[in-house]
């Protein structure tokens, strides 16, 4: 999608009784592109790649008097569209809603008729198979024109009624017919294609838009007729010839038992064969001429005859109706091959491939008219960037990669045990369980496993992460959280941006920073997860242990959101905090997934990376096998399953004992550690704070030690015993706690 979409809809303005005869209905309203659909699984296609409606609470652009047709308005890309249904299929209901259409919207410069249709198997070399799409550079109504005393002619609507396509359509086909211009929107149409079909299934739609798969593509001899035969055989349908009953053409392959051995080979088929679904899936797409008629072509026969004489590539029965009245271009999906062995498996997914078509080609569509000047487009474009400018805290791609690289890089199958996870294969299969927990104490890699997870998810899903650090103020808090999570979806999905638009319109900057920020970025988060074009989504978080402010209120959302919508879904990490399981324990459709329970997942893991860094060590510092060796078994035996070897954080803070013989560290993973000054080894670990350390300081006489957190408190600690003797409620941070010369456990200053 484009990320200088437009964010708000087309000006409403009233119509005029008198709206025919009326100035306003040269002006308004500002449509410029239709789209068309002759059945409701066209026009359900068409709507699922809707970047925005405009009309979820009833028409409110109006129709023209006599205008009985039922619109749907909206945004696809940067263009304004109206979406019509027309009451039936051929030319006359084509051409009367289509002259309905260009009343109620008089400025329309382009109408796409997008839907399915019966392809000609092979035209020259090329091989046309179900799914790929036909774009007409012209359409022949090959059941009118001229009867002669020894020949029937034709006419070619573009040529003999109508004259030539204006030049925006001409442009756009000389587009798509270029093999660059082709590949460009065969590109965009397979990654809407996959949109289209996650929405339908996010949505809950009883339409199948996936791909039915190579071995539903059937083709039969043209000779080979569509009728009853063996035990089944009726008196119409007995002998060689073309007769066959009626029941015989309401029957499936399957229910006549058509003979497949009489199927005809094709090698571009068979090149699917071995292909996974979505790798099968893409279609081709061929310019060509396109038949138009009032029949529907079930002859291989007569599809022959006519494709041969007048070189067509596909049968439709609207394109000639619709282009009487609004220039067009007609955009079809090939669902069946015109013969008399048709069935509709294959409609939804050439439906499917037709839309997605469609909108890549309105990509391509360039506006020159005066409604979107340049100048409001540049405004727009301008606004657009400066809602995201302050909206963005962080950027938590750019997050994920800096840590990545801090703790060594992303190591290859590292992460992938917890594919094969039960608990994390119900999270992603089961509709019902949205919200997954992981959870584990320090070190046992949690977040690199879900920076492991975001890069096998970002190729399937519309994805939204953050990663919370508690020593990072910009990224420590509840506030922070959303906003990450809104920038990702708004910079990913550019239209969302008009629920940020909303708010910021009436209060500015002040949106994100003020002390109601938390309110506005919930109904602004709630309002994108309720939006009709939000595609399947999944939602991250990382470390909630380390959201400092707000922390109640981040769960919150994640419970209740999990809850409601269904085409959204969570995966939040944590320590093993009792107050985060109290609140996550509310969720009536979670997945609790606990790293400790999953151990020896974990120790292999452990053990992969050590052999990795101890292989990279070992390399670098010219190690002989013995201290190669030496060097494993030390990190191993002391690893104790977990990627510890020190603290499980950053280091906040360190201070040396006023002998110098020890030093302590505070630590983001709520530990204070003390240090042998001269072998090196750790002597103790006080734990005891619920949440980051932030600073430490020794007594003179260097018996007492000092920490203070992020919870609040100050605790003093015997250092020989590791036990902590007091405990100090201050209720805020403390930057830089000192002792004074005497009483050192109760004279303490508090910076």
């Amino acid at each position: 999608m484009p990320e200088d979409s437009f964010s708000e809809p087309p000006r409403k303005r009233l119509r005029p009784h008198n709206w025919e005869d009326s100035a306003e209905s040269q002006r308004v309203p500002d449509f410029r592109i239709a789209i068309v659909c002759a059945l409701s699984v066209e026009y359900d296609a068409v709507f699922l790649l809707f970047d925005a409606v405009w009309d979820e609470n009833g028409e409110q652009y109006g129709r023209a008097r006599g205008d009985t047709n039922h619109y749907t308005t909206g945004r696809i890309g940067e263009h304004d569209v109206v979406l019509a249904l027309l009451p039936d299929i051929g030319k006359a209901p084509a051409a009367g809603a289509a002259a309905s259409i260009r009343s109620s919207y008089p400025n329309l410069k382009v109408a796409l008729l997008v839907g399915i249709c019966g392809g000609v198997p092979k035209v020259g070399l090329n091989e046309l198979l179900l799914g790929d799409v036909v774009v007409a550079e012209m359409v022949v109504r090959y059941d009118f024109g001229r009867q002669y005393h020894d020949r029937f002619v034709p006419k070619d609507t573009t040529d003999d009624d109508l004259g030539k396509p204006n030049k925006d359509i001409r442009n756009l086909i000389a587009m798509v017919r270029s093999e660059t211009g082709k590949e460009r929107t065969r590109q965009s149409a397979i990654k809407h294609l996959i949109c289209l079909q996650k929405a339908a299934i996010s949505k809950q739609r009883s339409c199948d838009y996936r791909y039915p798969g190579f071995a539903e593509d059937k083709l039969f001899a043209s000779a080979y007729r569509h009728k009853h035969r063996g035990p089944r055989l009726c008196v119409s349908c007995d002998g060689e010839d073309q007769t066959y009953c009626a029941d015989a053409v309401k029957a499936f392959c399957e229910e006549l038992e058509c003979d497949e051995a009489q199927l005809v080979p094709r090698s571009r088929l068979g090149r699917k064969r071995n292909l996974e679904p979505e790798a099968a899936q893409p279609p081709e797409i061929f310019v060509g001429r396109v038949a138009s008629g009032d029949v529907v072509m079930k002859s291989c026969v007569h599809r022959d005859k006519i494709a041969r004489e007048h070189n067509v590539i596909a049968f439709e029965m609207e394109g000639a109706g619709v282009w009487d009245e609004i220039p067009c271009i007609v955009i079809k999906g090939i669902s069946d091959y015109a013969d008399s062995h048709k069935s509709k498996v294959w409609q939804p997914f050439a439906a499917a491939t037709a839309a997605a078509v469609a909108k890549a080609v309105l990509e391509r569509y360039t506006r020159t008219d005066d409604c979107y000047s340049s100048t409001r487009f540049s405004d727009l474009k301008e606004r657009n960037r400066k809602y995201l400018k302050d909206l963005r805290i962080t950027d938590p791609r750019h997050d994920k990669i800096r840590i990545e690289q801090t703790k060594g890089g992303l190591l290859a199958g590292l992460h992938r045990w917890i594919l094969d996870n039960a608990d994390f294969q119900r999270w992603q299969d089961d509709e019902q369980s949205r919200l997954l927990w992981i959870k584990g104490d320090p070190g046992k890699g949690k977040t690199m496993l879900l920076c492991g997870i975001i890069k096998e998810l970002e190729p399937q899903y519309h994805l939204s992460f953050f990663f919370c650090q508690a020593s990072d103020p910009r990224v420590n808090n509840a506030t922070a959280v959303l906003r990450g999570l809104i920038y990702l979806l708004v910079d990913q999905q550019p239209s969302l941006i008009s629920h940020v638009q909303k708010k910021y319109d009436a209060e500015g900057d002040p949106l994100f920073r003020d002390v109601n920020a938390w309110v506005a970025l919930s109904e602004i988060f709630i309002a994108i997860l309720e939006d009709p074009t939000l595609p399947p989504t999944r939602l991250i978080i990382d470390a909630l242990d380390e959201c400092i402010e707000g922390l109640d209120l981040l769960l919150g959302l994640v419970v209740r959101t999990s809850s409601v919508y269904s085409g959204v879904k969570w995966i939040v990490s944590s320590r093993n905090w009792p107050i985060i399981e109290k609140i996550l324990d509310t969720a009536t459709q979670k997945v609790r997934l606990s790293l400790e329970l999953n151990e020896e997942s974990v120790s292999a893991a452990v053990t992969t990376y050590i052999q990795f860094k101890v292989d990279w060590l070992a390399e670098r510092n010219w190690y002989s096998n013995d201290t190669r060796d030496a060097v494993e078994c030390y990190l191993s035996t002391n690893a104790y399953g977990t990627f510890l070897w020190g603290h499980g954080g950053s280091v906040n803070a360190v201070a040396w004992s006023h002998d110098s013989t020890r030093l302590a560290s505070a630590s983001d993973d709520g530990t204070v550690k003390i240090w042998d000054a001269v072998t090196g080894q750790c002597v103790s670990t006080l734990e005891g704070h619920g949440r980051l350390v932030n600073a430490v300081a020794w007594s003179h006489d260097s018996t007492r030690l000092a920490s203070a957190s992020y919870d609040g408190t100050v605790k003093i600690w015997d250092p020989a015993t590791g036990q902590c003797v007091s405990t100090l409620q201050i209720g805020h941070s403390i930057e830089n706690p000192q002792f004074h010369n005497s009483n050192p456990n109760k004279s303490l200053d508090m910076a």
